[in-house]
Protein backbone atom coordinates (compact mmCIF):
# COMPACT_ATOMS: atom_id res chain seq x y z
CA UNK A 1 0.00 0.00 0.00
CA UNK A 2 2.61 2.43 0.96
CA UNK A 3 4.63 1.69 -2.31
CA UNK A 4 1.38 2.40 -4.14
CA UNK A 5 1.24 5.91 -2.57
CA UNK A 6 4.79 6.57 -2.93
CA UNK A 7 4.16 5.72 -6.80
CA UNK A 8 1.10 7.96 -7.04
CA UNK A 9 3.40 10.80 -5.55
CA UNK A 10 5.92 10.95 -8.09
CA UNK A 11 3.71 11.33 -10.92
CA UNK A 12 2.15 14.48 -9.12
CA UNK A 13 1.74 17.41 -11.75
CA UNK A 14 -0.01 20.36 -13.01
CA UNK A 15 -1.04 21.49 -16.30
CA UNK A 16 -1.46 25.76 -16.69
CA UNK A 17 -2.49 26.98 -20.56
CA UNK A 18 -4.28 30.31 -22.09
CA UNK A 19 -5.37 30.14 -25.59
CA UNK A 20 -7.08 33.86 -26.95
CA UNK A 21 -7.33 35.66 -29.89
CA UNK A 22 -8.07 39.70 -30.46
CA UNK A 23 -8.59 41.94 -33.63
CA UNK A 24 -7.70 44.99 -33.97
CA UNK A 25 -9.14 47.46 -36.46
CA UNK A 26 -8.28 51.00 -37.00
CA UNK A 27 -9.42 53.85 -39.71
CA UNK A 28 -7.77 57.08 -40.53
CA UNK A 29 -8.74 60.13 -42.46
CA UNK A 30 -6.79 62.96 -43.04
CA UNK A 31 -6.27 65.83 -46.19
CA UNK A 32 -3.98 67.80 -44.30
CA UNK A 33 -0.81 68.49 -46.55
CA UNK A 34 1.81 65.69 -46.17
CA UNK A 35 -0.68 63.09 -44.85
CA UNK A 36 -0.48 60.80 -47.46
CA UNK A 37 -2.82 58.88 -49.56
CA UNK A 38 -4.66 57.22 -50.41
CA UNK A 39 -7.27 59.83 -48.08
CA UNK A 40 -9.49 57.06 -46.12
CA UNK A 41 -6.62 54.47 -44.28
CA UNK A 42 -8.02 50.99 -42.69
CA UNK A 43 -6.34 48.16 -41.44
CA UNK A 44 -7.54 45.16 -39.37
CA UNK A 45 -5.41 42.52 -37.99
CA UNK A 46 -5.64 39.31 -36.11
CA UNK A 47 -3.82 37.94 -33.22
CA UNK A 48 -3.31 34.86 -31.72
CA UNK A 49 -1.52 33.36 -28.74
CA UNK A 50 -1.15 30.37 -27.21
CA UNK A 51 0.33 29.21 -24.16
CA UNK A 52 0.99 26.15 -21.78
CA UNK A 53 3.01 24.80 -18.92
CA UNK A 54 3.20 20.79 -18.23
CA UNK A 55 4.52 19.92 -14.78
CA UNK A 56 5.32 16.40 -14.22
CA UNK A 57 7.01 13.64 -11.81
CA UNK A 58 6.66 15.54 -8.94
CA UNK A 59 8.00 18.80 -10.87
CA UNK A 60 11.24 17.49 -11.93
CA UNK A 61 9.76 17.35 -15.72
CA UNK A 62 8.72 20.90 -16.95
CA UNK A 63 7.15 21.24 -20.43
CA UNK A 64 6.30 24.64 -22.05
CA UNK A 65 5.18 26.50 -25.17
CA UNK A 66 4.16 30.33 -25.83
CA UNK A 67 3.44 30.96 -29.58
CA UNK A 68 2.14 34.59 -30.58
CA UNK A 69 1.47 35.16 -34.15
CA UNK A 70 -0.53 38.24 -35.94
CA UNK A 71 -1.87 38.65 -39.39
CA UNK A 72 -3.05 41.68 -41.25
CA UNK A 73 -6.86 40.51 -42.74
CA UNK A 74 -8.13 44.06 -44.69
CA UNK A 75 -7.78 47.26 -45.08
CA UNK A 76 -5.56 49.19 -47.24
CA UNK A 77 -2.88 49.47 -45.18
CA UNK A 78 -1.66 46.17 -44.28
CA UNK A 79 0.97 45.75 -40.75
CA UNK A 80 3.44 43.18 -40.50
CA UNK A 81 3.02 39.62 -39.87
CA UNK A 82 4.23 38.05 -37.51
CA UNK A 83 4.73 34.45 -36.17
CA UNK A 84 6.96 34.15 -33.49
CA UNK A 85 7.53 30.68 -31.06
CA UNK A 86 8.79 32.45 -28.04
CA UNK A 87 9.03 28.88 -26.26
CA UNK A 88 8.95 25.16 -26.92
CA UNK A 89 11.15 24.01 -24.46
CA UNK A 90 11.75 21.01 -21.88
CA UNK A 91 13.62 20.98 -19.09
CA UNK A 92 14.49 17.78 -16.17
CA UNK A 93 15.83 18.46 -12.85
CA UNK A 94 18.35 15.38 -13.20
CA UNK A 95 20.10 15.88 -10.23
CA UNK A 96 17.34 17.09 -7.49
CA UNK A 97 17.90 20.50 -5.85
CA UNK A 98 20.72 20.97 -7.79
CA UNK A 99 21.26 20.69 -11.71
CA UNK A 100 18.07 21.20 -14.14
CA UNK A 101 19.22 20.93 -18.35
CA UNK A 102 16.72 22.23 -20.49
CA UNK A 103 16.30 22.10 -24.60
CA UNK A 104 13.98 23.72 -27.18
CA UNK A 105 13.53 27.09 -28.11
CA UNK A 106 13.54 29.78 -24.69
CA UNK A 107 14.17 33.43 -23.68
CA UNK A 108 17.66 33.22 -23.26
CA UNK A 109 18.54 35.66 -19.63
CA UNK A 110 20.28 38.92 -22.03
CA UNK A 111 19.97 42.54 -21.93
CA UNK A 112 17.93 42.84 -24.85
CA UNK A 113 15.16 40.43 -26.08
CA UNK A 114 17.27 37.22 -27.04
CA UNK A 115 15.02 34.31 -28.17
CA UNK A 116 17.39 30.86 -28.51
CA UNK A 117 16.95 27.59 -30.03
CA UNK A 118 19.35 25.55 -28.22
CA UNK A 119 20.51 24.57 -24.67
CA UNK A 120 20.71 25.69 -21.07
CA UNK A 121 21.87 24.35 -17.82
CA UNK A 122 20.67 25.78 -14.01
CA UNK A 123 23.52 24.40 -11.54
CA UNK A 124 22.21 25.39 -7.57
CA UNK A 125 25.08 25.28 -5.84
CA UNK A 126 22.81 25.94 -3.02
CA UNK A 127 19.46 27.05 -2.24
CA UNK A 128 20.66 30.80 -2.73
CA UNK A 129 23.35 30.74 -5.20
CA UNK A 130 22.90 29.76 -9.01
CA UNK A 131 25.25 29.55 -12.34
CA UNK A 132 23.33 29.23 -15.55
CA UNK A 133 24.52 28.78 -19.12
CA UNK A 134 22.86 28.65 -22.36
CA UNK A 135 23.84 27.86 -26.11
CA UNK A 136 22.59 27.84 -29.62
CA UNK A 137 21.45 30.05 -32.20
CA UNK A 138 19.21 33.02 -32.36
CA UNK A 139 15.56 32.12 -33.04
CA UNK A 140 14.36 35.34 -34.39
CA UNK A 141 15.94 38.54 -34.96
CA UNK A 142 15.38 41.78 -32.45
CA UNK A 143 13.14 43.59 -34.82
CA UNK A 144 10.64 39.78 -34.57
CA UNK A 145 11.80 38.71 -38.07
CA UNK A 146 11.91 35.03 -38.22
CA UNK A 147 15.08 33.27 -39.10
CA UNK A 148 14.91 30.27 -41.17
CA UNK A 149 16.44 27.18 -39.87
CA UNK A 150 18.67 27.29 -41.91
CA UNK A 151 20.31 30.57 -40.91
CA UNK A 152 22.55 29.82 -37.76
CA UNK A 153 23.11 32.97 -35.94
CA UNK A 154 25.38 31.74 -32.56
CA UNK A 155 24.23 32.97 -29.34
CA UNK A 156 25.60 31.75 -25.48
CA UNK A 157 26.20 33.50 -22.62
CA UNK A 158 26.61 32.60 -18.54
CA UNK A 159 24.77 34.40 -15.83
CA UNK A 160 25.18 34.21 -11.61
CA UNK A 161 22.43 34.62 -9.31
CA UNK A 162 22.40 35.13 -5.50
CA UNK A 163 18.98 35.66 -4.06
CA UNK A 164 18.24 35.63 -0.33
CA UNK A 165 15.75 37.48 1.91
CA UNK A 166 17.58 40.10 2.58
CA UNK A 167 19.54 40.77 -1.11
CA UNK A 168 19.66 39.93 -4.51
CA UNK A 169 22.83 40.10 -6.61
CA UNK A 170 22.96 39.03 -10.45
CA UNK A 171 25.59 39.39 -13.21
CA UNK A 172 24.98 37.96 -16.85
CA UNK A 173 27.04 38.08 -20.32
CA UNK A 174 25.63 37.35 -23.42
CA UNK A 175 26.97 37.39 -26.86
CA UNK A 176 24.35 36.43 -30.14
CA UNK A 177 24.55 38.00 -33.29
CA UNK A 178 21.63 39.64 -34.79
CA UNK A 179 20.24 40.61 -38.18
CA UNK A 180 18.90 43.98 -38.88
CA UNK A 181 17.27 46.16 -41.43
CA UNK A 182 19.41 48.91 -42.65
CA UNK A 183 17.60 49.50 -46.05
CA UNK A 184 14.79 48.67 -47.53
CA UNK A 185 16.52 46.03 -49.71
CA UNK A 186 19.34 45.26 -47.97
CA UNK A 187 20.15 43.57 -44.40
CA UNK A 188 23.22 43.15 -42.21
CA UNK A 189 24.44 40.98 -39.69
CA UNK A 190 26.22 42.40 -36.51
CA UNK A 191 27.66 40.04 -33.61
CA UNK A 192 26.73 42.14 -30.16
CA UNK A 193 27.52 41.36 -26.86
CA UNK A 194 25.42 42.40 -23.71
CA UNK A 195 26.04 42.94 -19.89
CA UNK A 196 24.27 43.25 -17.16
CA UNK A 197 24.67 43.20 -13.19
CA UNK A 198 22.09 44.44 -10.85
CA UNK A 199 21.72 43.98 -7.34
CA UNK A 200 19.42 45.04 -4.34
CA UNK A 201 18.98 45.45 -0.64
CA UNK A 202 17.21 45.72 2.45
CA UNK A 203 18.94 47.79 5.03
CA UNK A 204 15.53 47.89 6.90
CA UNK A 205 12.27 46.05 6.60
CA UNK A 206 10.75 49.97 5.18
CA UNK A 207 13.75 50.30 2.89
CA UNK A 208 15.20 49.17 -0.24
CA UNK A 209 17.72 50.44 -2.35
CA UNK A 210 19.44 48.84 -5.76
CA UNK A 211 20.68 49.59 -9.06
CA UNK A 212 21.99 48.39 -12.21
CA UNK A 213 24.70 48.04 -14.95
CA UNK A 214 23.67 47.55 -18.86
CA UNK A 215 25.88 47.29 -21.96
CA UNK A 216 24.49 46.80 -25.12
CA UNK A 217 26.88 46.71 -28.64
CA UNK A 218 25.93 47.18 -31.66
CA UNK A 219 22.12 48.38 -30.69
CA UNK A 220 20.57 49.64 -34.56
CA UNK A 221 17.55 51.33 -35.24
CA UNK A 222 15.73 52.10 -38.49
CA UNK A 223 13.35 54.31 -38.33
CA UNK A 224 10.42 54.71 -41.13
CA UNK A 225 8.74 55.59 -43.69
CA UNK A 226 7.72 58.70 -43.50
CA UNK A 227 5.07 58.97 -46.02
CA UNK A 228 7.73 60.93 -47.79
CA UNK A 229 9.32 57.92 -48.48
CA UNK A 230 12.36 58.39 -46.55
CA UNK A 231 13.27 55.91 -44.19
CA UNK A 232 15.90 57.28 -41.68
CA UNK A 233 18.51 55.08 -40.46
CA UNK A 234 20.10 55.71 -36.81
CA UNK A 235 22.96 53.51 -35.60
CA UNK A 236 24.14 53.72 -32.21
CA UNK A 237 27.12 51.55 -30.74
CA UNK A 238 27.79 50.54 -27.24
CA UNK A 239 24.46 51.36 -25.65
CA UNK A 240 25.89 52.07 -21.68
CA UNK A 241 22.93 52.74 -19.33
CA UNK A 242 23.67 52.79 -15.50
CA UNK A 243 20.29 53.08 -12.67
CA UNK A 244 20.35 53.85 -9.32
CA UNK A 245 16.87 53.64 -6.98
CA UNK A 246 16.09 53.72 -3.42
CA UNK A 247 12.05 52.87 -2.32
CA UNK A 248 11.02 53.86 1.52
CA UNK A 249 7.69 52.84 3.07
CA UNK A 250 8.45 54.05 6.26
CA UNK A 251 4.14 53.39 6.69
CA UNK A 252 1.15 51.78 5.02
CA UNK A 253 0.28 55.48 3.79
CA UNK A 254 3.19 56.78 2.79
CA UNK A 255 5.19 56.20 -0.70
CA UNK A 256 8.63 57.54 -1.55
CA UNK A 257 10.90 56.53 -4.67
CA UNK A 258 13.62 57.93 -5.96
CA UNK A 259 15.82 56.86 -8.87
CA UNK A 260 18.65 57.97 -10.82
CA UNK A 261 19.53 56.91 -14.25
CA UNK A 262 22.21 57.49 -17.11
CA UNK A 263 22.04 56.71 -20.84
CA UNK A 264 24.85 57.14 -22.91
CA UNK A 265 25.76 55.80 -27.05
CA UNK A 266 29.40 56.03 -27.64
CA UNK A 267 28.72 56.57 -31.18
CA UNK A 268 25.72 58.13 -33.05
CA UNK A 269 25.12 58.67 -36.18
CA UNK A 270 21.82 59.26 -38.89
CA UNK A 271 21.12 59.12 -42.07
CA UNK A 272 17.99 59.68 -44.74
CA UNK A 273 18.07 57.15 -47.64
CA UNK A 274 15.96 57.86 -50.69
CA UNK A 275 14.97 61.37 -49.11
CA UNK A 276 13.21 63.80 -51.20
CA UNK A 277 13.45 67.46 -49.16
CA UNK A 278 15.18 68.31 -45.94
CA UNK A 279 17.41 66.00 -43.87
CA UNK A 280 15.17 64.94 -40.50
CA UNK A 281 17.14 65.54 -37.06
CA UNK A 282 17.10 62.94 -34.64
CA UNK A 283 17.76 63.22 -31.25
CA UNK A 284 20.70 61.81 -29.40
CA UNK A 285 19.48 58.96 -27.07
CA UNK A 286 21.85 59.87 -24.25
CA UNK A 287 20.28 61.76 -21.04
CA UNK A 288 20.24 61.83 -17.64
CA UNK A 289 17.45 61.56 -15.49
CA UNK A 290 16.24 62.46 -11.79
CA UNK A 291 13.00 61.76 -10.64
CA UNK A 292 11.22 61.52 -7.41
CA UNK A 293 8.18 59.76 -7.15
CA UNK A 294 5.67 59.95 -3.91
CA UNK A 295 2.18 59.01 -2.71
CA UNK A 296 0.23 60.13 0.19
CA UNK A 297 -2.73 58.16 0.84
CA UNK A 298 -5.13 60.70 3.24
CA UNK A 299 -8.16 57.87 3.66
CA UNK A 300 -8.57 54.66 2.56
CA UNK A 301 -8.72 53.64 -0.95
CA UNK A 302 -7.75 56.90 -1.98
CA UNK A 303 -4.12 57.79 -2.79
CA UNK A 304 -1.73 61.35 -4.37
CA UNK A 305 0.94 60.71 -6.34
CA UNK A 306 3.06 63.78 -7.27
CA UNK A 307 5.99 63.21 -9.56
CA UNK A 308 8.54 65.12 -10.49
CA UNK A 309 11.47 64.22 -12.77
CA UNK A 310 14.50 66.55 -14.06
CA UNK A 311 15.88 64.83 -17.29
CA UNK A 312 19.11 66.40 -19.05
CA UNK A 313 20.24 65.87 -22.45
CA UNK A 314 23.03 66.83 -24.59
CA UNK A 315 21.05 70.15 -26.11
CA UNK A 316 18.12 70.88 -23.41
CA UNK A 317 17.06 69.97 -20.37
CA UNK A 318 13.41 68.69 -19.39
CA UNK A 319 11.83 69.37 -16.35
CA UNK A 320 8.31 66.88 -15.73
CA UNK A 321 5.77 67.88 -13.29
CA UNK A 322 2.37 66.69 -12.05
CA UNK A 323 0.73 63.70 -10.07
CA UNK A 324 -1.70 61.38 -10.14
CA UNK A 325 -4.96 60.88 -7.72
CA UNK A 326 -6.51 57.61 -7.32
CA UNK A 327 -10.04 56.91 -5.89
CA UNK A 328 -11.27 53.23 -5.43
CA UNK A 329 -13.38 53.73 -2.06
CA UNK A 330 -16.42 55.57 -3.27
CA UNK A 331 -20.16 55.49 -2.22
CA UNK A 332 -20.66 52.80 -4.70
CA UNK A 333 -18.99 49.97 -4.31
CA UNK A 334 -16.47 48.84 -7.14
CA UNK A 335 -16.70 52.74 -8.44
CA UNK A 336 -13.68 54.38 -8.77
CA UNK A 337 -11.77 57.52 -10.60
CA UNK A 338 -8.35 58.00 -11.75
CA UNK A 339 -6.63 61.30 -12.66
CA UNK A 340 -3.56 62.03 -14.20
CA UNK A 341 -1.59 65.78 -15.20
CA UNK A 342 1.89 66.24 -16.40
CA UNK A 343 3.87 68.83 -17.52
CA UNK A 344 7.33 68.74 -19.21
CA UNK A 345 9.15 72.41 -19.38
CA UNK A 346 11.88 72.01 -22.25
CA UNK A 347 14.74 74.57 -21.66
CA UNK A 348 17.29 75.38 -23.71
CA UNK A 349 17.93 76.74 -27.19
CA UNK A 350 16.79 73.69 -29.70
CA UNK A 351 15.25 75.96 -32.55
CA UNK A 352 15.71 73.46 -34.77
CA UNK A 353 14.47 70.25 -33.58
CA UNK A 354 10.25 70.39 -33.88
CA UNK A 355 10.06 68.09 -30.61
CA UNK A 356 11.61 70.71 -28.28
CA UNK A 357 8.17 72.33 -27.45
CA UNK A 358 6.63 72.47 -24.06
CA UNK A 359 4.61 68.95 -22.96
CA UNK A 360 1.20 68.53 -22.14
CA UNK A 361 0.16 65.10 -20.63
CA UNK A 362 -3.19 63.89 -18.80
CA UNK A 363 -5.77 61.68 -18.70
CA UNK A 364 -8.60 61.22 -16.74
CA UNK A 365 -11.07 57.94 -15.90
CA UNK A 366 -14.27 56.73 -14.29
CA UNK A 367 -14.68 52.75 -13.86
CA UNK A 368 -16.28 50.44 -12.38
CA UNK A 369 -14.09 47.14 -10.57
CA UNK A 370 -16.49 44.19 -9.21
CA UNK A 371 -15.78 40.50 -9.37
CA UNK A 372 -13.47 39.93 -12.48
CA UNK A 373 -15.13 43.02 -14.43
CA UNK A 374 -13.48 46.42 -14.94
CA UNK A 375 -14.94 48.53 -17.39
CA UNK A 376 -13.30 52.71 -17.68
CA UNK A 377 -14.28 55.24 -19.48
CA UNK A 378 -11.91 58.69 -19.84
CA UNK A 379 -10.53 60.73 -22.24
CA UNK A 380 -6.30 61.55 -22.69
CA UNK A 381 -4.24 64.13 -23.92
CA UNK A 382 -1.16 64.20 -24.94
CA UNK A 383 0.00 67.53 -26.61
CA UNK A 384 3.32 66.90 -28.41
CA UNK A 385 5.17 66.68 -31.71
CA UNK A 386 5.90 63.22 -32.99
CA UNK A 387 8.21 64.71 -36.06
CA UNK A 388 10.24 63.65 -37.89
CA UNK A 389 8.83 60.37 -38.81
CA UNK A 390 5.62 59.42 -36.90
CA UNK A 391 2.44 59.86 -37.93
CA UNK A 392 0.21 61.03 -41.12
CA UNK A 393 1.73 64.48 -41.15
CA UNK A 394 4.87 66.26 -40.27
CA UNK A 395 7.35 69.21 -40.55
CA UNK A 396 9.25 67.09 -43.27
CA UNK A 397 6.54 66.82 -45.40
CA UNK A 398 4.80 70.28 -44.25
CA UNK A 399 7.49 72.29 -43.38
CA UNK A 400 5.25 75.32 -42.85
CA UNK A 401 2.73 73.11 -40.56
CA UNK A 402 2.89 73.89 -36.73
CA UNK A 403 4.59 71.57 -34.52
CA UNK A 404 1.58 70.12 -32.79
CA UNK A 405 0.37 69.45 -36.18
CA UNK A 406 2.27 66.04 -35.87
CA UNK A 407 -0.07 63.24 -34.93
CA UNK A 408 1.24 60.28 -33.97
CA UNK A 409 0.81 56.92 -35.73
CA UNK A 410 -2.89 56.59 -36.65
CA UNK A 411 -2.63 52.70 -35.67
CA UNK A 412 -1.25 52.68 -32.52
CA UNK A 413 -3.48 52.52 -29.42
CA UNK A 414 -3.18 55.35 -26.84
CA UNK A 415 -1.25 57.18 -29.18
CA UNK A 416 -2.97 60.75 -29.51
CA UNK A 417 -5.76 62.53 -27.87
CA UNK A 418 -8.71 59.86 -27.46
CA UNK A 419 -11.55 59.27 -25.60
CA UNK A 420 -11.95 55.78 -24.98
CA UNK A 421 -13.88 53.25 -23.82
CA UNK A 422 -12.61 49.71 -21.93
CA UNK A 423 -13.59 46.24 -20.31
CA UNK A 424 -11.87 43.28 -19.06
CA UNK A 425 -14.30 40.52 -17.80
CA UNK A 426 -12.26 37.68 -15.94
CA UNK A 427 -14.14 34.11 -14.90
CA UNK A 428 -12.13 31.11 -13.69
CA UNK A 429 -12.18 29.71 -17.07
CA UNK A 430 -12.21 32.44 -20.00
CA UNK A 431 -11.85 35.95 -20.26
CA UNK A 432 -13.07 38.89 -23.00
CA UNK A 433 -11.89 42.36 -23.32
CA UNK A 434 -12.17 45.87 -25.40
CA UNK A 435 -10.65 48.90 -25.96
CA UNK A 436 -12.09 51.31 -28.23
CA UNK A 437 -10.85 55.06 -28.65
CA UNK A 438 -11.89 57.79 -30.62
CA UNK A 439 -9.27 60.64 -32.02
CA UNK A 440 -10.36 64.18 -30.68
CA UNK A 441 -8.54 65.50 -33.69
CA UNK A 442 -9.12 63.57 -36.36
CA UNK A 443 -11.54 61.22 -37.62
CA UNK A 444 -10.10 57.99 -36.81
CA UNK A 445 -10.84 54.90 -34.29
CA UNK A 446 -9.62 52.30 -33.08
CA UNK A 447 -10.99 49.16 -31.35
CA UNK A 448 -9.30 46.07 -30.15
CA UNK A 449 -11.43 43.39 -29.22
CA UNK A 450 -9.64 40.14 -27.19
CA UNK A 451 -11.36 36.69 -26.10
CA UNK A 452 -9.86 33.39 -24.64
CA UNK A 453 -9.76 30.64 -22.72
CA UNK A 454 -7.32 29.33 -19.72
CA UNK A 455 -6.97 25.67 -18.23
CA UNK A 456 -5.55 24.50 -14.91
CA UNK A 457 -5.68 20.91 -13.27
CA UNK A 458 -3.11 18.47 -10.79
CA UNK A 459 -3.01 15.71 -10.03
Amino acid sequence: MMAALLAVAALAGDVDGEVSVDSLAATSRGNAEGSGDPLLMTAVEIGMRLRGELHELDDRLEIAVDYRGREPIAGTLADEQHRLLYAAKAQYEVLEDRLVLGAGRFIAPSAVLLPVDGVYADLHFDAKTTLSAFGGRRGFTTSRKNLGFDQVLPAFGLSLDRVSERYMASVLVAHAEDEFLVATDRTEIVPALSAVARGSGRPHEDWNVGGQLSLVQAATYVLGPTWADATVEAQTLDLFSGLLYTDWRPGDDVRIDVDVHHQQAAVFRERSIAAEGPAPTLERPDHTDLRLRTGWSPADGAWLRPETRFRLRPERAEIRYGGAVDIDTLPVPGLYLDGRLFIDDIQGDDSDNVGAVDRLVWSTAVGFDHEGLDVSAGTSFIERAAAPVSGRTSSVTDPGAPADNSDLSPFVLEAQNIVFLRGFYSAKRWFVGLDAEKNLADAELRALVQVGALTEAAW
